[in-house]
């Protein structure tokens, strides 16, 4: 991982904890909150959990030299279709993908797969 992509992450994982203290807050003193400041921190949660890369459910292609050669899958979000790993994002709810890592993992378990 890049030290970008380090420090991206790391401030989307301290906004969506700061946005979960005040949704906290917000509930319990409710009274001193309007609807609006509760609705518009909801929406900054959601936000910035779009934006936190999540992995999507992978489904490998494999060539016929049993490597894979192509992947698609489904947003674990909204269930979408992806048609290809090359889609940052699910074009129905707009959750980023960590494609690499799920693609890892999928080799990883079919490997065990095989061996058993």
């Amino acid at each position: 991982m890049s030290d970008v992509s380090e420090i991206s992450m790391d401030l989307l994982l301290s906004a969506h904890e700061y946005f979960e203290d005040m949704q906290s807050e917000y509930t319990r003193n409710r009274t001193e909150y309007t609807d609006k400041q509760i609705r518009d921190n909801g929406i900054a949660i959601l936000a910035i959990e779009k934006a936190m890369p999540r992995l999507p459910r992978v489904n490998l292609i494999f060539g016929e030299s049993g490597k894979p050669i192509k992947a698609n899958g489904s947003c674990f979000t909204c269930g979408n279709l992806v048609q290809s790993d090359e889609n940052t994002f699910c074009n129905k709810c707009g959750q980023r993908f960590d494609w690499e890592t799920a693609i890892m993992l999928t080799l990883q378990r079919k490997v065990a797969e095989d061996e058993m």
